[in-house]
């Protein structure tokens, strides 16, 4: 199998940019998203899913700075309802583990709408990166919130948080983003980070891995890759969880498909719209969070598995 360009995938011997390791295993690959096709493969060592090789710094930053925006069609209804319930989440989660967030320096590396830095605006100094120029001309508009294009390795400062949410998948070199973060940070200072949690290989079919891995993720995390990335680059970890959306009491046979239009991954169908509806009311009402903890170790929940961590700056 070829790339556009005429390179070779390598099914096999593909060096894990994280472990190192040699036996990458080709699983996937990832095509029509920029001009080349790209191969993924698997680490049997630490489990990450990595591009190899992965696409041109420029080409990255071109895809982001071109063709991310917010949307304005059904299916990002539903999934606008679930990115407001998901930082509420979030900042429920950081306030579990830290207390209230006051006169603390916060920076957000990948911002898009601003929806979640934005609920730190009361503190002394807030930063948010963001590369498109549709995301920050809407978020200026939306949440008043100033959004910058400066690149994040060039950075200078100090900060006591930074906040990473669904960002590090989408690095060439993760390691590098994290090693960038722990400098940025002052002693002691702690990192947000939440990222899809993935299936196993032969954990899903064939099919599902193949649309799974066919996004702009550069590389995908499960639990082990992620400890491993975190605790190389100078982190301690504080917390780490794994949470799904809270579907408990919904028909077992549309699960599936309300989680992709949760996810913002499917258009909605009539008859997806009793059981959103039902989901949407519970959580408006009280009677349901709209996300539930699964154990670390528990098999592959579908869209919207996620792992969440907080990490602390080990001192120096």
């Amino acid at each position: 199998m070829t790339s556009s360009s005429g390179n070779l995938f390598f099914k096999q011997n593909s060096q894990c940019p994280l472990c190192n390791d040699v036996n990458g295993e080709y699983v996937g690959k990832v095509e029509k998203i920029w001009d080349e096709t790209f191969a993924v493969c698997w680490c049997h060592s630490c489990e990450l899913f990595f591009l190899s090789p992965p696409p041109l710094e420029r080409d990255i930053n071109a895809l982001y700075a071109d063709h991310y925006w917010p949307q304005k069609n059904l299916r990002d209804v539903a999934k606008t309802f679930m990115r407001t319930m998901r930082v509420c989440d979030q900042v429920a989660y950081i306030s579990s583990c830290l207390g209230e967030i006051v006169n603390k320096n916060i920076l957000e590396v990948g911002s898009a709408d601003a929806r979640f830095v934005g609920a730190f605006s009361s503190c002394n100094n807030v930063k948010a990166l963001e590369p498109s120029f549709r995301y920050a001309r809407y978020a200026h508009r939306k949440y008043g919130v100033q959004l910058c294009k400066d690149n994040f390795f060039s950075l200078q400062g100090k900060w006591d948080i930074i906040l990473m949410s669904h960002v590090l998948e989408h690095f060439s070199d993760p390691r590098a983003a994290m090693e960038q973060a722990y400098n940025l940070l002052t002693d002691h200072g702690y990192v947000f980070v939440e990222v899809p949690h993935s299936p196993l290989p032969d954990e899903v079919a064939a099919l599902e891995l193949s649309h799974y891995l066919n996004t702009a993720h550069i590389v995908n995390f499960r639990v082990k890759s992620l400890e491993l990335l975190l605790q190389t680059t100078g982190f301690s970890i504080h917390s780490l969880v794994r949470s799904a959306y809270n579907l408990h009491g919904l028909p077992l046979s549309g699960r599936k498909r309300l989680k992709a239009v949760l996810l913002g991954a499917m258009t909605p169908c009539l008859g997806d719209i009793p059981c959103l509806l039902r989901y949407i009311m519970s959580v408006f009402l009280g009677r349901r969070k709209p996300f539930c903890l699964l154990p670390l170790d528990a098999s592959y929940d579908n869209f919207g598995d996620n792992m969440r961590v907080l990490v602390q700056k080990n001192a120096s």
